[in-house]
């Protein structure tokens, strides 16, 4: 069920509590009202519960309301300050055309029929910048905006027919500015002020003063407001940091999005404050969702030095022909952005702020999405709240698809384990990045890394997947052991780089075309449980100092490496407690193939099989003790040596 009450049943309730005065409005020209302005006293009308906000997870640092509400219906007097210009409120039609409507405080707006809005401006404002306000349109048939903007603090449209914004019009939402609460806005311990965190968190300033750390689950469905940058607490250049995006919830049956729906952070009006974080925009669609607009929560830039704003949040309760739209890009859906505010400087110490989150509630899945054009200084980390910690310490997190994508960079840094349950698929691609100083257990359908996205980790990290690839991107592990486990393929493509401490794959087959796979610095392992095992040609190859591979077919048409020599005096291969001893390859398999273009190359060999087939290259030469190490170490004397100098010789390998 959707977490909006349905927008007839606001029309029903409003009307039943509507103070009942006269006929409805006149019709009137707009050369009659061209601007106007109020700050009406509370109405008893009550306004239609919202759902949950969270702007602040401080709920003493939390803006407050603003006290001023009006309701416009069609019931009410003639004396509001607002007329439909032809029509009527009751129906079928309203047309506004021409006004410049300025409101101080909460404002309702309520049609049963359509209402036309014509080259006609609806702000509405708080008493100041610490508190909000609503700005609510209760539509029961279409709401069109020809030309014309809406702009709030928080801005409801529930339009039970439909929603056009055409390409000359927008709505828009500005957040308060959150004074004094690090858990969001930026900090200013010093000159230069950090951005606000969202989804994304905020950046640090120039200075490396920390931006505002990322905050709110998506998958609860909270609506909050982007954190505000901070100032120059020096107040060598006074003003405020950028204010945070608002929040824009539209509920309707068909949406057309030809123009701008935003949730922007503001950037700054003063040198060295910190940009505003993106706010929320929530869109709960039943049948068609189309345009070629755009719909934003991003990050502001900081001024002359400040940090820039986290990404915001857009939740899209949509069908799955909806969602597959919008993810593949499709010129038929408005496009998505919820990147985090750029910089200027191409100083290291000065970073974009964090990318944020665009979450499809039916289909229960989540895009983390940066900026396309922005690789070289969009480091900032995203801090994901995934979900509160279990009794165990592990943070799991089911979705039916995770996807990291334009440069979003998130780490891992709790406590406990985390665990992704991702029924269809995990993607990390366009320099995307998921960094982890803790044990990762993903349990996914498929995984993919590619387009320069990297998968790092300080620990263990389980994959437990249908099908496993790297294409174009790499997964580096400097921790303990990488443990893949497929039922049915592990693939590597030409420009895929594993880089890890331990590996072991198992999968029905493991292709590899990639040119770089290390395993380690000496004292690493490369364990493969597969059925069908190829090590490709054009380069390929895999290094690792103890490579071990269980097979019912093995063709090997690149570089197989064991390629670490020994340093101790017992070079000897022996397995000792379990394990191979360093620079020694094991293989058992039913066939084997060594083409011509592979090469087994280790200072210790052994090969089980039940037919081996060699075009290539097995070799064990130059691979055994170094120099003056082992049993029968020589010695010899180079030619330009001098007198009675001599050198350790070192031997060759074995293979068996």
């Amino acid at each position: 069920m959707s977490i909006f009450t349905t927008a007839a049943t606001r029309v029903i309730a409003c009307l039943l509590t509507s103070l009942v005065v006269s006929s409805p409005s006149p019709t009137l020209s707009p050369s009659h009202s061209p601007s106007i302005t109020t700050t009406s006293a509370p109405s008893e009308s009550p306004v239609t519960p919202k759902p949950t906000i969270s702007p602040s997870p401080r709920p003493t640092d939390s803006p407050s309301a603003s006290p001023t509400k009006l309701t416009i219906s069609p019931t009410q007097s003639p004396t509001n300050p607002f007329h439909c210009t032809s029509g009527s409120l009751a129906g079928p039609l309203c047309i506004v055309s021409g006004l410049n409507i300025h409101h101080t405080g909460d404002l309702t707006i309520q049609a049963l029929g359509d209402l036309v809005l014509e080259n006609t401006v609806f702000g509405n404002r708080a008493l100041n910048v610490e508190q909000y306000s609503d700005l609510n349109f209760s539509v029961s048939g279409w709401l069109n905006m020809s030309g014309s903007s809406i702009s709030g603090s928080r801005v409801w449209v529930d339009s039970v027919m439909g929603l056009h914004v055409d390409s000359n019009s927008s709505i828009s939402a500005t957040g308060p500015y959150i004074i004094d609460s690090e858990d969001v806005q930026g900090v200013d311990i010093s000159q230069r002020g950090g951005g606000g965190g969202r989804s994304g968190s905020g950046s640090p300033s120039c200075q490396d003063i920390s931006g505002g750390p990322a905050y709110g689950n998506p998958l609860r469905g909270e609506l909050g407001f982007g954190g505000s940058g901070a100032p120059d607490k020096k107040l060598e250049h006074p003003g405020m940091g950028g204010r945070g995006g608002g929040i824009i919830s539209i509920e309707t049956d068909i949406a057309k999005i030809d123009g701008r729906i935003s949730a922007d952070g503001n950037t700054p009006s003063s040198p060295s404050a910190g940009g505003g974080a993106g706010g929320t925009v929530s869109f709960s669609i039943m049948t068609i969702l189309d345009g070629t607009g755009i719909v934003s929560a991003n990050g502001a830039a900081g001024y002359a030095g400040g940090g820039a704003g986290g990404g915001g949040l857009i939740v899209l309760d949509v069908h799955q022909e909806i969602a597959n739209a919008i993810e593949d890009n499709s010129n038929s859906a408005p496009s998505f952005s919820v990147h985090g505010g750029t910089v200027s400087s191409t100083s290291p110490s000065c970073k974009s702020g964090g990318a944020g989150l665009i979450y499809f509630k039916q289909q229960n899945s989540l895009i983390c999405s940066g900026r396309n054009d922005y690789s070289s200084a969009s480091v900032s980390t995203l801090w994901l709240w995934l979900s509160d910690a279990t009794q165990n310490g592990a943070y799991p997190l089911q979705l039916k698809r995770l996807t990291f994508e334009q440069n979003c960079k998130v780490t891992w840094k709790f406590n406990g384990n985390l665990t992704l349950n991702i029924t269809s698929d995990i993607t990390l691609k366009s320099s995307a990045s998921l960094s982890a100083e803790n044990p990762v257990v993903i349990h996914t359908g498929s995984a993919l890394i590619s387009s320069f996205a990297s998968l790092y980790g300080l620990s263990d990290i389980y994959f437990f997947t249908e099908s496993f690839q790297i294409t174009g991107g790499q997964i580096q592990n400097q921790g303990r052991w990488t443990k893949i486990y497929a039922t049915n393929l592990i693939s590597l493509d030409l420009s895929a780089q594993m880089r890890l401490q331990h590996a072991y794959i198992q999968a029905p087959r493991f292709e590899s075309s990639a040119k770089y796979i290390s395993c380690g610095n000496g004292n690493a392992d490369f364990i493969a449980n597969v059925q069908n095992f190829q090590i490709q040609e054009n380069g390929a190859g895999l290094v690792a100092s103890r490579i071990e591979i269980y097979a019912i077919t093995i063709s090997i048409l690149g570089n197989l490496q064991a390629a670490f020599r020994y340093s101790g005096n017992n070079c000897t291969g022996k397995i000792t407690n379990g394990r191979l001893a360093k620079q020694s390859i094991y293989v058992n398999a039913s066939v084997m193939t060594v083409d011509v273009s592979g090469t087994l190359q280790g200072g210790w060999i052994k090969i089980d099989v039940e037919r081996l087939f060699v075009d290539g290259l097995i070799t064990a030469s130059h691979l055994g003790c170094l120099p003056g190490k082992g049993k029968g170490a020589g010695a010899y004397k180079p030619i330009d040596a001098s007198e009675g100098q001599s050198y350790p010789g070192g031997g060759g390998g074995h293979a068996v």
